[in-house]
C-alpha cells in the first residue's frame, strides 16, 4: 500500500485486518502496526525515478487517507461480532488473561522476564535451535547492513513490540499466543541462511562441491524440524514438546485422546430412541471437540453440563425419565460423583501420563 498508494490494496488490506480481528484478539497488534510499516515502506520505492511519498504533502496525505480506508474497512468487518447477543464476552474473556495497565506498573518485571524465557523456549522447542541461531544472525546482518538496515528496523519492530508487549501484560503465556510472530521471524532466518549459503559460495571448491555442501548445511539445518515431524506422525506422545504444551495437548483434560472413537461408538447405535451426551465443561475440547464429529448426525444431542462432575445433571435425568439413551463423558480428573452406580462405564481411553477419558451410560 504505502509504494502503490491505491484503492484496492487499500481496501484488501482492511479485509485482512477485519479478518485477523475477528479470529482472535492480538490482530489489534496488526491493525496499529500496519501505518507504520505502510509509511515508512513508502520511503524504500525500487522505483529510482519516483519521489518519496514522504517528501511531498499530497502523497503523504492521499497515503493517510487510505490507511484511513483500511482502518475502517477492518472495523466495520469486526463490529459485525455486535449482531451477536455474546459480543460483551469477548472484552471480559480479555480481561481474564491480561493483566490490565495499573496491575503492569506495580510489578513491570514480572510476568514479563518469566514469559521472555517462555518465549525463547517455544522458539528453542518448535523452530529448533538451527532455526534460531539463522534468525539471530539474520538479525545482525540486516541491523548491519546499511542498504537493508531500515527494512530490518522496521521487522524488528513488527516481530519484537507485540512480543514484549504481550509478555508484559498476559496472565498465562502459551505457544500459540507467539504463532503470529514466527511469520516475520523467518524473514530474519531467510536472510540468515542466505548470508550462510554465500559463504558456502566463496569457499575454494569447484560448482558441484559447493552445492553439495549447500545441501548438507540445509539439510542440517532442517533435520531437528523433520525428527519433530516424524514423531507427530508416527507417536505424538514422544515427540519433543515443550513441558506445559505436552501437558496440554497430550496428557491432561484439553487432551483429545478417544474423542473420536465415542463418537464412531454413538453413530453405531440404533436411532430407535434420541440419543443425549453430557460431556464436561461447555465449550471446549468438550462438548465441541465431540460435535465435530456429530454435527450431521441426527438423533444424537451433545450438551455440556459444567465441571468437575459432582452429582448427575438434571438436563441428563429428564432426559432418561423421557426415555432417550443418555451418555457422559468425562475425564477421570474431574470426576467427582458420588452416584457412579447409577452409569455403566461402557468404555475408557487411557492418556499419556495418567489420565483417561471416561464413557459412561446413564442406567
Amino acid at each position: 500500500l504505502g509504494r502503490a498508494q491505491r484503492l484496492d490494496v487499500a481496501m484488501i488490506l482492511g479485509m485482512v485486518l477485519g479478518g485477523a480481528l475477528l479470529t482472535k484478539s492480538p490482530g489489534m497488534f496488526f491493525v496499529l502496526l500496519v501505518p507504520v510499516v505502510a509509511v515508512l515502506s513508502s520511503k524504500f520505492n525500487p522505483e529510482p525515478d519516483r519521489r518519496l511519498a514522504l517528501g511531498r504533502v499530497k502523497d503523504f496525505l492521499k497515503l493517510l487517507g487510505l490507511l484511513l480506508v483500511s482502518e475502517i474497512f477492518a472495523f466495520a468487518i469486526y463490529n459485525v461480532l455486535r449482531l451477536g447477543p455474546n459480543f460483551h464476552m469477548i472484552a471480559i474473556r480479555n480481561k481474564d488473561y491480561v493483566w490490565p495497565i495499573s496491575e503492569v506498573l506495580k510489578h513491570p518485571l514480572n510476568p514479563l522476564v518469566p514469559h521472555l524465557r517462555d518465549i525463547l523456549r517455544y522458539y528453542y522447542s518448535y523452530l529448533t535451535f538451527p532455526i534460531l541461531v539463522l534468525g539471530a544472525l539474520g538479525i545482525l546482518g540486516m541491523l548491519k547492513d546499511k542498504e537493508r538496515r531500515p527494512v530490518g528496523v522496521v521487522l524488528l519492530g513488527w516481530w519484537l513490540i507485540p512480543l514484549l508487549i504481550q509478555a508484559a501484560v498476559a496472565k498465562v503465556f502459551t505457544a500459540r499466543y507467539i504463532l503470529f510472530s514466527i511469520v516475520s521471524f523467518i524473514f530474519f532466518t531467510s536472510y540468515g541462511l542466505q548470508v550462510v549459503l554465500e559463504r558456502v559460495e566463496r569457499l575454494s571448491f569447484n560448482t558441484q562441491a559447493r552445492n553439495r555442501l549447500a545441501g548438507l548445511a540445509i539439510l542440517l539445518i532442517l533435520l531437528p524440524s523433520l525428527y519433530f515431524d516424524w514423531w507427530l506422525w508416527q507417536n505424538p506422545s514422544r515427540a519433543p514438546f515443550p513441558r506445559d504444551e505436552r501437558r496440554g495437548y497430550l496428557q491432561d483434560w484439553t487432551a483429545g485422546w478417544g474423542i473420536r472413537e465415542v463418537a464412531a461408538y454413538l453413530r453405531d447405535l440404533p436411532r430407535d430412541r434420541s440419543i443425549v451426551v453430557g460431556t464436561e465443561g461447555f465449550f471446549g475440547t468438550l462438548p465441541d471437540g465431540l460435535q465435530i464429529y456429530l454435527e450431521k448426525e441426527r438423533g444424537i444431542t451433545v450438551i455440556g453440563v459444567g465441571y468437575p462432575v459432582k452429582a448427575i445433571p438434571s438436563s441428563l435425568l429428564n432426559a432418561k425419565k423421557a426415555g432417550d439413551r443418555v451418555y457422559l463423558v468425562v475425564n477421570q480428573s474431574r470426576l467427582e460423583l458420588k452416584e457412579e452406580e447409577r452409569f455403566r462405564l461402557v468404555q475408557e481411553y487411557p492418556k499419556p501420563g495418567g489420565d483417561k477419558l471416561l464413557f459412561f451410560e446413564l442406567l
